[in-house]
């Protein structure tokens, strides 16, 4: 089931809020247990080795839960990159699915 509208309530069913809840209950545990460890290794490898990560195993689990959230998340809610792009060039603020809106870009700053 893919929404490529953006995400509509009506059409949400009681096995899909279930798988859904199913594989956040699965990941964010696994992602909670391994908090400590991600930490530790922001301070790099050879920090975290020294206090006993095993820092392979820890990027394994860890990108193997971040994509099966993503992979979920996206089958669900559809890929809506090409609904929220917004493009700044000659002067207009646009959007993919909107008309030009006029916009000026000053000192890293966005006005409309």
């Amino acid at each position: 089931m893919n929404y490529e509208d953006g995400w509509d309530f009506n059409k949400a069913s009681w096995p899909i809020v279930t798988l859904i809840t199913g594989t956040l209950a699965c990941c964010v545990p696994l992602l909670m247990m391994k908090s400590w460890d991600l930490n530790v290794m922001g301070g790099g490898d050879e920090t975290a080795t020294s206090l006993g990560v095993n820092v392979r195993r820890v990027r394994i689990v860890t990108m193997v839960v971040a994509t099966l959230l993503v992979a979920c998340i996206v089958c669900f809610t559809g890929t809506i990159g090409d609904t929220s792009v917004l493009d700044i060039s000659d002067g207009l603020l646009v959007d993919t699915w909107a008309e030009e809106i006029l916009s000026t870009w000053i000192n890293d700053e966005v006005t409309v």
